[in-house]
């Protein structure tokens, strides 16, 4: 309040008297809170994550300043991460707010991630406290939320395959590794390696492993209980790949089995194996025979068929069949449907540029038998052996021969003798007649 008064004299001043009131200035009114503190998942598996969300306004009229929030990391669990601007300092996770805008205007959601270190069956709890210079009602300030905390296994896989490039036709080694991380033991466990469409299943196997296929998914399964960090027995995998070149990609899961302990972190349980293929060719002598009257005559052709066939997955290139004949027979003649055949000596070679998976084209090979001299007055069993190779390489070679064997008789008189007797039995003093049969079977 201002007081004044009229001094004469030669002018008029107003002369301000007063008394000065120093008013003291007047403290703004906030009420920054903790509108609510959650948990989720509760329960949490050990060794999984936990997220504590919390709501922060202001619900008076003033803005609140220098507002700070600050969580302690729980006991029993591991900081991982907080919204920005959160930051771990020194065992608590503090965020410095600043200013927050009044009448509920100026939200702010928090999120606190923890990870539980068990081993479980246990708890943790998460406490949160905000501060701030001119809050006028700290008692909606603190919250806390307690997590139950189960038992907990991480499971993970990884996955190799061998050989790598592997040939088309030939088999692959899948090698799957399970472990468990812990922190509790895992109980049954099951892994599903879904194969590649070009590829088929051979086998599976491993210690305490059992498997089923059904088309291209191979399901295994392991009873338990697995110790957190124990070696798991190796799990493989065969399957032949039918690509006749590219890659071959294969992907395998883990998950615990039904009843097993829970797997906190599911980011590991997948694994993934690439295979380069390099073009094959499963060339075979699939059938040699012999296709003359047997057994043979010395001096007299004998007829062989060879059967050679593809069995992929690619092309053969430069193919060759490789036929040998037996010591003492002669080349007569050799040929096939897209072959070209000759010989020199006992060697008889059939060649193509190109052997596709699907030709069936045999070859025939005439060969004279050795005379009487060579094969005596018994006969004598000859074997004919035939081969094939070719440049594509060939994922199973151990199918890549054949053979056939003929007996081969003197040629001459082959007499035999036969003889019965009449009646049989005969009666003492009675007539018996014998009948003798010769016969000539050349």
């Amino acid at each position: 309040m201002v007081r004044g008064s009229w001094i004469g004299g030669g002018s008029r001043a107003w002369v301000v008297a007063a008394c000065a009131i120093a008013a003291a200035a007047p403290a703004f009114a906030s009420d920054p809170q903790l509108a609510s503190f959650n948990d989720s998942p509760d329960p949490v598996a050990a060794g999984g994550i936990v997220t504590y969300s919390a709501r922060i306004e202001n619900s008076a009229l003033d803005d609140a300043t220098n507002v700070l929030v600050r969580v302690p990391v729980p006991a029993g669990a591991t900081f991982v991460s907080a919204t920005a601007p959160c930051a771990l300092v020194a065992g608590n996770v503090d965020c410095v707010l600043g200013t927050v805008g009044g009448n509920s205007s100026d939200v702010r959601n928090l999120d606190f991630v923890f990870r539980a270190n068990g081993p479980g069956p246990t708890s943790i709890t998460a406490s949160a406290a905000l501060t701030s210079d001119n809050d006028t009602n700290p008692a909606n300030n603190n919250q806390s939320q307690t997590t139950t905390v189960t038992q907990g296994g991480n499971l993970a896989l990884t996955k190799t395959g061998s050989p790598n490039p592997v040939v088309g036709g030939a088999v692959v080694a899948y090698t799957l590794t399970a472990s468990n991380a812990g922190p509790n033991a895992s109980g049954p466990i099951v892994v599903t390696d879904n194969l590649p469409p070009s590829t088929a299943f051979v086998s599976a196997s491993g210690s305490g492993w059992s498997c089923s296929a059904a088309g291209q998914v191979v399901t295994c399964s392991r009873t338990g209980p697995h110790p957190a960090g124990a070696a798991i027995p190796a799990l493989t995998i065969n399957a032949r790949v039918n690509a006749s070149g590219g890659t071959v990609t294969n992907n395998a899961t883990i998950a615990p089995g039904a009843g097993g302990t829970s797997d906190p972190d599911p980011s590991d349980n997948s694994a993934t194996v690439d295979t380069n293929v390099l073009p094959g060719a499963d060339v075979r002598i699939a059938q040699k025979i012999v296709t003359s009257a047997t057994p043979a005559v010395a001096g007299q052709n004998v007829a062989f068929r060879i059967d050679p066939r593809n069995g992929g997955p690619a092309t053969a290139v430069n193919a060759v069949v490789s036929d040998t004949l037996p010591a003492g027979f002669a080349f007569v003649s050799a040929s096939g449907p897209n072959w070209s055949c000759s010989n020199a000596g006992q060697a008889v070679t059939c060649t193509r540029a190109s052997f596709p998976t699907s030709a069936t084209d045999n070859i025939a090979v005439v060969a004279t038998a050795p005379g009487n001299a060579q094969v005596g007055p018994t006969g004598t069993n000859y074997t004919n052996s035939a081969s094939i190779a070719s440049d594509t390489t060939d994922p199973t070679p151990g199918n890549n021969s054949g053979s056939v064997n003929v007996l081969v008789l003197p040629d001459g008189a082959d007499l035999r003798l036969a003889k019965t007797k009449t009646p049989n039995p005969v009666a003492q003093g009675s007539n018996l007649t014998s009948t003798i049969v010769v016969t000539n079977n050349g």
